[in-house]
């Protein structure tokens, strides 16, 4: 059985009607049926009421703040892999390592040598390299430390 998933904005328009119901139902009796210690009681219990109603909904918005702040932003990672003499390659493989799941993606350039990987986690390391007819470029790391959003590397393969 999967678990259940919960959207956050959901929850938060939930949390908001049950407290806008909560301090509607509060109401005032007349206050000539009650003594004035009752009256203090019920205006105690009508502002407690309230302040529970706010403190609710300001914790709907820090959940709604909490769950913005949680998402990584992807960011695109893009190039030119080129040989020494700043030629471009068309059909050099552009590989991109995760080093947290471990897999590969893969790119063949152009004519223009361009190369472009798309939404890329920020939560994640890459490794970058690029080869063409069996010769190898320079590992080129992307840390998620790095703060730019849509980094550009280029990959210079030096052939003889």
């Amino acid at each position: 059985m999967e678990p259940l998933r919960y959207d956050t904005r959901s929850v938060i328009r939930l949390i908001a009607s049950k407290s806008q119901s909560w301090s509607a139902s509060v109401t005032q009796p007349k206050s000539e049926d009650l003594n004035p210690i009752d009256m203090r009681m019920t205006r105690l219990f009508s502002l407690a009421v309230r302040y529970a109603s706010m403190s609710v909904k300001l914790c709907a918005i820090l959940l709604l703040t909490i769950d913005a702040v949680a998402q990584p932003t992807p960011r695109d990672l893009t190039g030119t892999v080129t040989d020494r003499h700043h030629e471009p390659l068309a059909g050099a493989v552009v590989q991109v390592h995760d080093e947290n799941t471990d897999s590969v993606i893969s790119y063949i350039t152009p004519r223009t040598g361009r190369y472009s990987f798309k939404r890329l986690s920020s939560d994640d390391d890459y490794t970058v390299v690029a080869i063409y007819r069996g010769y190898r470029s320079k590992s080129h790391n992307l840390s998620k430390f790095d703060s730019k959003t849509n980094p550009e590397i280029r990959l210079v393969i030096k052939m003889p």
